[in-house]
């Protein structure tokens, strides 16, 4: 059969696939052969009223969100590369309860509970945060595709002294406490893999600390919306929302509200539709205290 592909860029054709069988599921598999194809999201349909085909539908689903993520981050694949040998099952997601789907705005994990599960992300975005006495929000870091969640409390074998909110729709699959722990233990790959990224977490805390406490509002603004960028993979739009840029720069909103007008005045952005456009990102980059 013939599938055709039609790009979002409106400067590329789109994509023709010759598929020698006839069904949806084996095409899939025969894009999981094609690196250009990862990332591009399917819809299943089948007029069949039987949920035989079902289960291989979803994890065929499940495989290409993972092959997805992997390629944001390449140490996922080795750490499900590790797990399958240590499971001795090269299908880790025949159980649906492996992946989760939290809501937007919906907690992973709340400050204070008990870990029961290391969390990667398959899709969407995560914010890490913590909550004062007021109720006001410092968010430390925002987690996307490809990244780890939830280890630090993991391996210290404490409760979580952050918590985890999806800022989007995300989908997470979840590996139990017992498993992870067991893996760190025999797999000192792993074990490394897990201690360099605790230390990273450390170290940007330790920067965006300093930031805080010397960088002008301006400055600590013009970050925040760089920061924002790059966790949209770099585009010059994101999804503007006050709260996330004003706990990311550590400012009040009616602050941040102000200085995005003057940023706006200045020709460094435009606002639209609710989302912010990087129209100077060197002049913002080189922006002064």
């Amino acid at each position: 059969m013939n599938v055709h592909i039609k790009s979002s860029d409106s400067n590329h054709a789109p994509v023709k696939v010759l598929v020698p069988q006839p069904d949806g599921q084996s095409a899939v598999l025969t894009f999981d052969n094609m690196p250009e194809m990862i990332g591009i999201p399917f819809i299943f349909m089948t007029p069949k009223a039987n949920t035989i085909n079902f289960p291989s539908g979803i994890n065929i689903y499940k495989n290409q969100q993972l092959k997805k993520a992997f390629a944001t981050n390449p140490d996922g694949v080795t750490f499900f590369s590790d797990l399958a040998k240590f499971q001795s099952n090269a299908n880790l997601f025949e159980d649906k309860r492996l992946i989760k789907t939290i809501l937007k705005r919906n907690t992973v994990y709340m400050e204070g509970e008990t870990p029961n599960f290391l969390y990667f992300i398959l899709s969407g975005k995560v914010k890490v945060l913590k909550t004062n006495e007021c109720g006001k929000e410092c968010v430390y870091d925002i987690y996307q595709e490809g990244d780890f969640l939830g280890y630090a409390a993991l391996m210290e074998d404490c409760v979580y002294k952050e918590s985890a909110t999806a800022i989007e729709n995300t989908e997470v699959a979840i590996i139990p406490r017992t498993v992870f722990l067991q893996l760190l233990h025999s797999n000192s790959r792993t074990t490394m893999q897990f201690i360099k990224l605790i230390a990273k977490k450390f170290s940007d805390v330790e920067d965006k600390m300093v930031k805080i406490a010397y960088n002008s509002a301006r400055k600590r603004v013009a970050d925040a919306i760089l920061y924002m960028s790059k966790k949209y993979q770099n585009s010059p739009f994101f999804t503007f929302e006050r709260e996330i840029l004003s706990a990311i720069a550590g400012l009040a909103g009616e602050s941040v509200s102000r200085i995005l007008t003057d940023f706006r005045e200045e020709g460094l952005i435009a606002i639209q539709k609710g989302q912010v456009k990087i129209l100077n990102p060197k002049k913002l980059e080189t922006l002064k205290n």
